[in-house]
């Protein structure tokens, strides 16, 4: 499920920067686990967008872990100038919404957050294997244990919750994406709503 997101995560960033290069604008990128893997300040040019999209698909992370908020911190660094900050993650991680908010003071924040159904399991049987992603570790659970998916479903809405009251407080614009579902049309209707609400003022 860790290696879907990462592949889905990878073509949104990728269609993303052929549309900054469509409309002639300046695209960067941030890859991070617990540290920052790869960093390209944003430049205009279809040379430039092919290397970020060439470091994007041979990236291998060096950590297996997660810190949005140094990633946060290490943005508003080196961001100067007023810009559009896309995150793409699956936002399981705790302590970066001071961080976050912050940021979206100085720049435009578009949260796109990706999602695993199995993280919404209302029901099931027999035993399944969970890795956890950060520690390598693998378990099994019983997948009709109705405390077990009452976890996962709270664990989920509780970064539903906090991803909406982030968003309601700070005007950042928060998209959640199934990564079984048609991403690319969750993608063009959400920027389209975007951009209607944004020339209505």
């Amino acid at each position: 499920e860790e290696g879907n997101k990462l592949r889905i995560g990878t073509e949104i960033a990728a269609i993303l920067a052929f549309s900054a290069l469509k409309n002639n604008d300046k695209i960067g990128l941030i890859s991070f686990t617990d540290r920052i893997e790869r960093f390209y300040p944003p430049e205009k040019g279809r040379t430039h967008v092919l290397s970020v999209i060439r470091g994007l698909l041979s990236t291998t992370p060096k950590s297996i872990g997660t810190n949005l908020r140094s990633a946060f911190d290490f943005v508003r660094k080196v961001l100067r100038r007023r810009s559009i900050f896309i995150v793409i993650s699956d936002f399981i991680d705790e302590g970066y919404e001071q961080s976050l908010t912050q940021l979206s003071r100085r720049h435009e924040v578009i949260l796109i957050r990706l999602f695993s159904p199995k993280e919404l399991m209302s029901k099931g049987s027999g035993f399944i294997p969970i890795m956890d992603a950060e520690s390598g570790k693998l378990r099994w659970v019983n997948a009709a244990n109705r405390a077990f998916r009452n976890n996962l479903r709270n664990s989920f809405e509780e970064i539903e919750n906090k991803l909406e009251a982030l968003g309601a407080k700070s005007r950042i614009d928060v998209l959640s994406i199934n990564t079984e579902e048609d991403y690319i049309s969750a993608l063009e209707k959400f920027f389209r709503r975007r951009n209607t609400r944004r020339r209505r003022g």
